[in-house]
């Protein structure tokens, strides 16, 4: 990824499930029979929570924060940052950065997908003060932001399927 107008960006990285017509779904975070509901369409909007409700399986990484220590990874496919130092990326320089997505078993039907989002907010349901309030000027992203695909630059999403 790149940054033409800052040193540092934030990137947000999450999987989400889709059904069979593309629609974005959520994932309950207790089984449905304790619940006195049959889908999670039932649940108002404004009862939807992170305590009840998961929306799929995320990574975040600071790109001054892309230092990886392997001895210290609990997978190849999984990097541990140190955060020990900031590195800070030139403008407009393209920098190769390995987010790990935590790992959660999902089930699929015939039909149903899955997509990847990258963006530069953190994707949750808004309930959290600490994320849904603005950040402070230095964490913000702003700018054009690229995401370089090529065979000089490939990308890649890492998906073990059983």
């Amino acid at each position: 990824m790149s940054c033409e107008d800052r040193d540092d960006f934030t990137v947000f990285v999450i999987l989400r499930k889709k059904d069979k017509n593309g629609k974005d779904l959520m994932h309950l975070n207790f089984p449905f029979h304790a619940t006195p509901i049959k889908s999670i369409d039932e649940i108002p909007e404004a009862e939807q929570a992170s305590l009840n409700l998961h929306l799929g399986s995320m990574g975040i990484l600071r790109a001054s924060h892309q230092e990886i220590d392997s001895s210290r990874s609990i997978h190849p496919q999984f990097p541990f940052h140190p955060h020990k130092r900031q590195d800070k990326v030139s403008p407009g320089t393209i920098v190769k950065l390995e987010i790990g997505i935590w790992a959660m078993g999902v089930d699929f039907e015939e039909g149903e997908s899955i997509s990847v989002r990258i963006g530069g907010q953190y994707p949750s349901i808004a309930e959290y003060k600490s994320f849904s309030n603005p950040r402070p000027e230095h964490e913000l992203n702003r700018g054009r932001h690229v995401i370089h695909c090529s065979e000089e630059y490939p990308s890649s999403v890492i998906l073990p399927f059983i």
